[in-house]
């Protein structure tokens, strides 16, 4: 008989792989495309799945010991390094302080002792003057680097990640004696950088109090995009001075939205306009009061998503444009007339799907220039939670058995038979039976809008072991207005299939879906390169997003 757990289960095995801070950024990309109303987590097949084993990890090692094991251990598993494998550690003191040498002097301590540990660090000249101790030259093949700096000399650009192809991140702790003056610069550092994970949130030490983010490591003409598109975001001139597109949310699945938001931030750079969104309640999905406005600073931290203080200006601009004629005429700010478009007009207006200009010569420019909307790591700089989201989905979950290794599948029916062409659950299952077979793995993770799919056919496959979150919703799927007024537990509950997903051993899904297509671009980026998508006749083709895409 099968054996009924929480959503929690798959939640603690993240955690316990110490996976789930690092992909809190980048897989909330996809938080809400599929709408669950409960989160009982149900196997199908009676098989007992094996646990991991326990963490080498003391409670007795200091908490900033704790917090760089859990950022090389994210990073031995996206560059698949073996467990005993040593990593080459570039360790920087940027401020000279006795409370920092002190924290030095303890996370040496306790990745010493010739056990199964896995990192040697190097110290460069500047920290080994200032802490004692011998120094090293640090060299290009130190890529792993761990800087510790005062809260007063965090700097933000001079701590983002390297911009080469196979850089490892960045850990860069920062330290002081006063943990609200660290909430604040975890704040800003996370509204303002570039690609940041947070490691661990303010904790307390024995010398104060610290916190660590990983900065990823970005492609050289990403970052360069990500700088201009943030300089545009946030620079200091009269709005009258400036030019815009207004950007507003539709009532779409949120994978395509941050879809289409990753995209139009290539197209407001190459016009040198700033995007504003109107506040708008598609994705009010948090609890009553939990936040002032609508936007998606409730969820995020980021320049993106604050309403920006030209908005009122925008309004009044737009409220003077003229009204189109039926039939096209369109409620609200949408009544601008895109005739009027030109690089003079202070205000566009972009609208989804077909924006005057954000077309296929547009698309084309992008790849010319090797670009993919679906793999920017834009995606990382608009989806860092703040940390209320984090904490919901940490008291969202508690203990439970663990996969090891498994396939991903993403089903999606429900209300994509609007849009595409069905693909049957055969065509599916064909693939992961292949890839099982290949890989000797034969625990699947399901993600589907479609609870029919578990009832009728899992079980026709008996050599597969099936993990799902179960879900009491209506026989088609979700329809767009479906998805707003849901519950905070929703947003959570779908969080959970996005990190499986993203983390899979290996990922199938399809072409013609919104979150299929961003977990092959998260994928990527996390170096998860098994990623398998069927197209609308159900044929499978190889879709990993290649290192070499980001060099």
């Amino acid at each position: 008989m099968a054996r009924s757990m929480t959503a929690s289960t798959l939640f603690q095995f993240l955690r316990q792989k110490n996976r789930l801070n690092g992909l809190m950024a980048a897989s909330f990309t996809l938080l809400i495309v599929l709408s669950l109303s409960h989160h009982d987590v149900r196997h199908v097949a009676a098989a007992r799945l094996p646990s991991f084993a326990r963490s080498t990890l003391s409670p007795a090692e200091p908490v900033v010991a704790r917090a760089v094991n859990a950022h090389f251990e994210l990073e031995r598993q996206s560059r698949r390094y073996s467990p005993r494998e040593t990593l080459a550690v570039a360790l920087r003191v940027a401020s000279a302080d006795q409370p920092r040498c002190a924290a030095v002097e303890q996370l040496l301590s306790a990745f010493r002792g010739g056990d199964d540990r896995w990192l040697s660090f190097e110290q460069d000249e500047q920290t080994a003057r200032r802490c004692g101790g011998a120094s090293h030259a640090v060299t290009d093949t130190s890529r792993h680097e761990v800087v510790f700096v005062r809260v007063e000399d965090a700097v933000m650009d001079s701590h983002d990640g390297p911009n080469c192809r196979d850089c490892a991140s960045k850990l860069v702790v920062v330290h002081s004696p006063d943990p609200r003056r660290l909430e604040d610069k975890k704040a800003e550092m996370l509204d303002t950088g570039l690609a940041w994970m947070v490691v661990s949130d303010v904790q307390s030490t024995p010398t104060g109090h610290f916190f660590a983010l990983r900065a990823l490591p970005l492609a050289a003409r990403e970052e360069r995009h990500l700088r201009r598109f943030r300089d545009l975001q946030t620079r200091d001139l009269p709005c009258s001075e400036q030019k815009f597109i207004l950007a507003e949310y539709q009532r779409f699945g949120f994978g395509s939205s941050i879809a289409m938001l990753a995209g139009a931030s290539y197209y407001a750079a190459m016009h040198n306009r700033t995007i504003i969104y109107r506040p708008g309640r598609e994705f009010a999905y948090l609890p009553p009061n939990f936040c002032e406005s609508d936007n998606l600073n409730c969820y995020f931290h980021g320049f993106f998503h604050r309403q920006h203080r030209c908005l009122d200006y925008v309004d009044a601009e737009i409220k003077s444009r003229p009204v189109l004629d039926p039939p096209k005429a369109k409620q609200g700010p949408r009544q601008l007339d895109p005739a009027s478009r030109d690089a003079s007009d202070p205000v566009w207006l972009l609208e989804w799907p077909n924006p005057a200009g954000f077309d296929g010569t547009y698309y084309d420019f992008l790849r010319k220039n090797g670009y993919d909307v679906r793999a920017s790591l834009t995606g990382l700089l608009l989806l860092n939670p703040t940390r209320r989201v984090r904490e919901g989905v940490e008291e969202h979950s508690n203990g439970g058995s663990k996969l090891a290794r498994y396939i991903g599948a993403h089903v999606r029916h429900g209300d994509k038979k609007l849009e595409a062409t069905l693909v049957n659950f055969t065509s599916y299952m064909d693939e992961v039976e292949r890839r099982g077979r290949a890989s000797g793995i034969r625990d699947v993770f399901l993600a589907t809008d479609d609870a029919e799919v578990v009832e009728r056919e899992t079980s026709e496959y008996p050599l597969l072991r099936f993990s799902l979150q179960d879900t009491l919703r209506p026989k088609s799927g979700f329809w767009y207005d479906g998805f707003r007024g849901k519950q905070f537990d929703l947003f959570l509950s779908v969080y959970t299939d996005v990190a499986m997903l993203s983390q899979a051993d290996i990922f199938v899904g399809t072409g013609s879906s919104s979150m299929s297509t961003l977990v092959q671009a998260l994928r990527g980026v996390l170096h998860k390169h098994e990623t398998y998508m069927l197209d609308e006749k159900g044929v499978a083709r190889e879709a990993a997003m290649s290192e070499a895409f980001f060099d």
